[in-house]
């Protein structure tokens, strides 16, 4: 019998905000791109539960010490942390905006 992973994806409010911003702002130019899009980051959440460790610690050291993780996906970088069971994701960022200020 297969042992299922008892971790859950939770995106804070703040995350979910980010979500929904990126969401908007390619919705408001492109529609089906905006889908797309959305359907993409589904994906990655499911195989974040899947691959707990698939992201990569920061370079800084601040970031790294706090516990961050994080995973590129396309133009947006995703920050989370495993805590207990859960992989909170903290904040879904495009990477051409000054990060470390906003963790």
């Amino acid at each position: 019998m297969e042992k299922r992973n008892k971790f859950i994806l939770k995106l804070l409010r703040i995350a979910e905000e980010d979500l929904n911003d990126i969401i908007g702002y390619v919705f408001e130019n492109n529609r089906g791109a905006a889908v797309k899009l959305l359907e993409s980051f589904e994906k990655v959440f499911t195989r974040l539960v899947s691959y707990l460790y698939l992201g990569k610690f920061p370079d800084e050291l601040d970031l790294m010490q706090k516990g961050y993780r994080y995973f590129i996906h396309k133009d947006y970088v995703i920050f989370y942390k495993i805590e207990n069971e859960n992989i909170l994701v903290y904040r879904i960022l495009h990477s051409a905006r000054e990060i470390k200020n906003l963790l």
